[in-house]
Protein backbone atom coordinates (compact mmCIF):
# COMPACT_ATOMS: atom_id res chain seq x y z
CA UNK A 1 0.00 0.00 0.00
CA UNK A 2 1.40 3.55 -0.83
CA UNK A 3 2.30 5.97 1.36
CA UNK A 4 -0.93 8.59 1.11
CA UNK A 5 -0.71 11.48 3.64
CA UNK A 6 -3.17 13.59 4.89
CA UNK A 7 -2.06 16.59 2.85
CA UNK A 8 -2.44 14.27 -0.33
CA UNK A 9 -6.09 13.98 0.36
CA UNK A 10 -6.35 17.77 1.14
CA UNK A 11 -5.00 18.90 -1.13
CA UNK A 12 -7.28 18.09 -4.06
CA UNK A 13 -10.20 19.34 -2.29
CA UNK A 14 -9.00 22.39 -1.26
CA UNK A 15 -8.43 22.67 -5.33
CA UNK A 16 -11.57 22.12 -5.86
CA UNK A 17 -13.53 24.48 -3.61
CA UNK A 18 -10.68 26.98 -5.06
CA UNK A 19 -12.51 26.27 -8.37
CA UNK A 20 -16.19 26.52 -7.12
CA UNK A 21 -15.13 29.85 -5.16
CA UNK A 22 -13.84 31.16 -8.32
CA UNK A 23 -16.48 29.89 -10.42
CA UNK A 24 -19.01 31.39 -8.08
CA UNK A 25 -17.29 34.71 -8.21
CA UNK A 26 -16.86 35.05 -12.10
CA UNK A 27 -20.60 34.13 -12.42
CA UNK A 28 -21.39 36.98 -9.91
CA UNK A 29 -19.09 39.69 -11.74
CA UNK A 30 -20.66 38.80 -14.92
CA UNK A 31 -24.21 39.26 -13.83
CA UNK A 32 -23.20 42.39 -12.65
CA UNK A 33 -21.66 43.11 -15.44
CA UNK A 34 -24.52 42.04 -17.72
CA UNK A 35 -26.83 44.26 -15.40
CA UNK A 36 -24.42 47.06 -15.42
CA UNK A 37 -24.90 46.88 -19.37
CA UNK A 38 -28.79 46.39 -18.79
CA UNK A 39 -28.71 49.65 -17.27
CA UNK A 40 -26.79 51.62 -19.57
CA UNK A 41 -28.97 50.44 -22.27
CA UNK A 42 -32.35 51.82 -20.88
CA UNK A 43 -30.75 55.00 -19.87
CA UNK A 44 -29.32 55.56 -23.23
CA UNK A 45 -33.29 54.66 -24.52
CA UNK A 46 -34.79 56.53 -22.28
CA UNK A 47 -32.37 59.88 -22.93
CA UNK A 48 -32.83 59.23 -26.62
CA UNK A 49 -37.02 59.11 -25.84
CA UNK A 50 -36.64 62.29 -23.99
CA UNK A 51 -34.65 64.00 -26.46
CA UNK A 52 -37.17 62.70 -29.53
CA UNK A 53 -40.23 64.10 -27.33
CA UNK A 54 -38.53 67.17 -26.95
CA UNK A 55 -37.76 67.95 -30.63
CA UNK A 56 -41.63 66.91 -30.95
CA UNK A 57 -42.82 69.47 -28.42
CA UNK A 58 -41.08 71.69 -30.60
CA UNK A 59 -43.06 71.02 -33.54
CA UNK A 60 -45.78 71.24 -31.88
CA UNK A 61 -45.27 75.31 -31.34
CA UNK A 62 -44.27 75.21 -35.30
CA UNK A 63 -46.41 76.88 -37.92
CA UNK A 64 -46.99 74.55 -39.96
CA UNK A 65 -49.76 71.96 -39.49
CA UNK A 66 -49.07 69.13 -41.31
CA UNK A 67 -45.97 68.79 -39.24
CA UNK A 68 -47.78 69.99 -35.80
CA UNK A 69 -50.27 67.19 -36.58
CA UNK A 70 -47.80 64.19 -37.22
CA UNK A 71 -46.04 65.34 -34.41
CA UNK A 72 -49.27 64.89 -32.12
CA UNK A 73 -49.76 61.91 -33.23
CA UNK A 74 -46.69 60.46 -32.31
CA UNK A 75 -46.89 61.67 -28.78
CA UNK A 76 -50.19 60.39 -28.93
CA UNK A 77 -49.14 56.83 -30.12
CA UNK A 78 -46.38 57.41 -27.28
CA UNK A 79 -48.53 57.39 -24.66
CA UNK A 80 -50.56 53.77 -25.82
CA UNK A 81 -47.35 52.54 -24.78
CA UNK A 82 -48.53 51.70 -21.09
CA UNK A 83 -45.62 49.88 -20.29
CA UNK A 84 -42.64 51.56 -21.90
CA UNK A 85 -43.49 54.95 -20.39
CA UNK A 86 -42.95 56.20 -17.15
CA UNK A 87 -44.95 58.36 -15.25
CA UNK A 88 -42.94 61.39 -15.66
CA UNK A 89 -42.77 60.93 -19.30
CA UNK A 90 -46.59 60.35 -19.58
CA UNK A 91 -47.25 63.52 -17.58
CA UNK A 92 -44.89 65.76 -19.75
CA UNK A 93 -46.58 64.34 -22.85
CA UNK A 94 -50.14 65.43 -21.16
CA UNK A 95 -48.63 68.49 -19.85
CA UNK A 96 -47.22 69.51 -23.90
CA UNK A 97 -50.97 68.58 -25.45
CA UNK A 98 -53.35 69.70 -23.44
CA UNK A 99 -50.53 73.58 -23.38
CA UNK A 100 -51.89 72.98 -27.32
CA UNK A 101 -55.34 73.23 -26.69
CA UNK A 102 -55.03 76.24 -24.90
CA UNK A 103 -53.11 78.33 -27.65
CA UNK A 104 -55.44 81.05 -28.95
CA UNK A 105 -56.60 80.52 -32.13
CA UNK A 106 -58.99 82.89 -34.20
CA UNK A 107 -60.09 79.71 -36.16
CA UNK A 108 -63.08 77.93 -34.96
CA UNK A 109 -62.95 74.05 -35.09
CA UNK A 110 -58.84 74.33 -35.30
CA UNK A 111 -57.13 70.56 -36.72
CA UNK A 112 -54.73 70.32 -34.48
CA UNK A 113 -57.10 71.07 -31.61
CA UNK A 114 -59.82 68.66 -32.86
CA UNK A 115 -57.01 66.10 -33.46
CA UNK A 116 -55.18 66.53 -30.40
CA UNK A 117 -58.65 66.47 -28.09
CA UNK A 118 -60.63 63.78 -29.99
CA UNK A 119 -57.71 61.36 -29.52
CA UNK A 120 -55.94 62.04 -26.72
CA UNK A 121 -59.31 62.13 -24.46
CA UNK A 122 -60.06 58.53 -26.07
CA UNK A 123 -56.85 57.17 -24.70
CA UNK A 124 -56.91 58.43 -21.50
CA UNK A 125 -59.63 56.23 -20.70
CA UNK A 126 -62.14 58.81 -20.30
CA UNK A 127 -64.74 57.17 -22.78
CA UNK A 128 -66.74 54.27 -21.57
CA UNK A 129 -68.18 51.58 -23.92
CA UNK A 130 -70.70 50.84 -21.29
CA UNK A 131 -73.21 53.96 -20.27
CA UNK A 132 -74.01 52.08 -17.02
CA UNK A 133 -70.06 52.70 -16.32
CA UNK A 134 -69.26 56.34 -16.66
CA UNK A 135 -72.48 57.79 -14.76
CA UNK A 136 -70.78 58.13 -11.20
CA UNK A 137 -67.42 57.82 -12.28
CA UNK A 138 -64.79 60.76 -11.81
CA UNK A 139 -63.53 61.55 -14.88
CA UNK A 140 -59.37 61.09 -15.28
CA UNK A 141 -59.39 64.87 -16.69
CA UNK A 142 -60.35 66.12 -13.23
CA UNK A 143 -56.69 66.13 -12.71
CA UNK A 144 -55.18 68.36 -15.22
CA UNK A 145 -55.96 72.35 -15.81
CA UNK A 146 -58.59 72.66 -18.44
CA UNK A 147 -58.92 76.29 -17.91
CA UNK A 148 -60.01 78.27 -21.04
CA UNK A 149 -59.48 74.59 -23.35
CA UNK A 150 -60.72 75.58 -27.18
CA UNK A 151 -62.34 72.41 -27.99
CA UNK A 152 -64.41 74.09 -30.46
CA UNK A 153 -66.08 71.88 -32.98
CA UNK A 154 -64.99 68.46 -31.52
CA UNK A 155 -67.39 65.69 -31.03
CA UNK A 156 -67.17 62.99 -28.40
CA UNK A 157 -68.91 59.77 -27.76
CA UNK A 158 -69.53 58.58 -24.12
CA UNK A 159 -67.86 61.14 -23.16
CA UNK A 160 -66.99 61.52 -19.02
CA UNK A 161 -66.04 64.74 -18.37
CA UNK A 162 -67.48 64.60 -14.15
CA UNK A 163 -66.24 67.21 -11.76
CA UNK A 164 -63.94 68.68 -14.95
CA UNK A 165 -63.09 72.31 -14.60
CA UNK A 166 -64.23 74.11 -17.72
CA UNK A 167 -63.76 77.53 -16.74
CA UNK A 168 -63.74 80.03 -19.53
CA UNK A 169 -63.94 76.80 -22.32
CA UNK A 170 -64.10 77.61 -25.96
CA UNK A 171 -66.71 74.98 -26.68
CA UNK A 172 -69.04 76.15 -29.37
CA UNK A 173 -70.26 73.73 -31.82
CA UNK A 174 -68.97 70.59 -29.47
CA UNK A 175 -71.11 67.73 -29.77
CA UNK A 176 -71.50 65.17 -26.98
CA UNK A 177 -73.16 62.04 -27.58
CA UNK A 178 -73.84 60.35 -24.28
CA UNK A 179 -71.70 60.87 -21.25
CA UNK A 180 -71.36 62.75 -17.82
CA UNK A 181 -71.02 66.37 -17.03
CA UNK A 182 -72.15 65.41 -13.43
CA UNK A 183 -70.58 68.01 -11.26
CA UNK A 184 -68.66 69.52 -14.70
CA UNK A 185 -68.04 73.57 -14.37
CA UNK A 186 -68.69 75.20 -17.18
CA UNK A 187 -68.77 78.83 -15.42
CA UNK A 188 -68.45 81.47 -18.28
CA UNK A 189 -67.51 78.80 -21.20
CA UNK A 190 -68.62 79.56 -24.65
CA UNK A 191 -71.42 76.91 -25.29
CA UNK A 192 -73.05 78.30 -27.78
CA UNK A 193 -74.62 75.76 -30.81
CA UNK A 194 -73.01 72.89 -28.45
CA UNK A 195 -75.03 69.93 -28.96
CA UNK A 196 -76.00 67.32 -26.06
CA UNK A 197 -77.19 64.07 -26.50
CA UNK A 198 -78.20 61.71 -23.87
CA UNK A 199 -75.81 63.41 -21.77
CA UNK A 200 -76.21 63.29 -17.98
CA UNK A 201 -75.66 66.07 -15.53
CA UNK A 202 -76.45 67.11 -11.76
CA UNK A 203 -77.62 69.91 -9.68
CA UNK A 204 -73.74 70.71 -9.10
CA UNK A 205 -73.02 71.59 -12.91
CA UNK A 206 -72.05 75.00 -12.85
CA UNK A 207 -73.49 76.92 -15.91
CA UNK A 208 -72.82 80.43 -13.99
CA UNK A 209 -72.76 82.88 -17.10
CA UNK A 210 -71.97 80.31 -19.91
CA UNK A 211 -73.33 80.87 -23.16
CA UNK A 212 -75.84 78.89 -24.26
CA UNK A 213 -77.43 80.39 -27.32
CA UNK A 214 -78.01 78.10 -29.93
CA UNK A 215 -77.42 75.23 -27.98
CA UNK A 216 -79.53 72.06 -28.34
CA UNK A 217 -80.01 69.10 -25.19
CA UNK A 218 -81.60 66.39 -26.34
CA UNK A 219 -82.78 63.53 -24.32
CA UNK A 220 -80.51 64.30 -21.47
CA UNK A 221 -80.38 63.68 -17.62
CA UNK A 222 -80.18 67.12 -15.85
CA UNK A 223 -81.09 65.93 -12.08
CA UNK A 224 -81.62 69.32 -10.91
CA UNK A 225 -78.90 71.22 -12.81
CA UNK A 226 -79.79 75.04 -13.31
CA UNK A 227 -79.65 76.56 -16.45
CA UNK A 228 -81.11 80.09 -14.90
CA UNK A 229 -77.64 81.55 -14.32
CA UNK A 230 -76.26 80.48 -18.29
CA UNK A 231 -77.19 83.22 -21.37
CA UNK A 232 -79.89 81.68 -22.81
CA UNK A 233 -82.44 82.69 -25.81
CA UNK A 234 -85.05 81.40 -27.50
CA UNK A 235 -82.57 79.67 -29.96
CA UNK A 236 -81.68 77.39 -26.80
CA UNK A 237 -83.63 73.93 -26.85
CA UNK A 238 -83.53 71.41 -24.16
CA UNK A 239 -86.01 68.13 -25.98
CA UNK A 240 -86.92 66.28 -22.57
CA UNK A 241 -85.60 63.07 -21.38
CA UNK A 242 -87.93 60.73 -23.00
CA UNK A 243 -88.23 59.11 -19.51
CA UNK A 244 -89.26 62.39 -17.89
Amino acid sequence: MSDITIQDLLVPGATLLAAVVASVVAGIFSWAWKDAETNKLKAEERFSRENHNVRLFEILADGNLRMQLAAASLLIERLKETKEVEASERRSIERALITCLKEPCDEPGNPLNKFIAEEMFKHLEITYKNTDDFKNLLSVLSAFDLEGVDLRGCHFKQLNIAEVDLFGAKLSKMGVRGGSCVKTVFKDADLRNCKFHEVTFSEDTNFDNADLRGAVFNDCIFNGADLSCAITDDTTKIIPHSNA
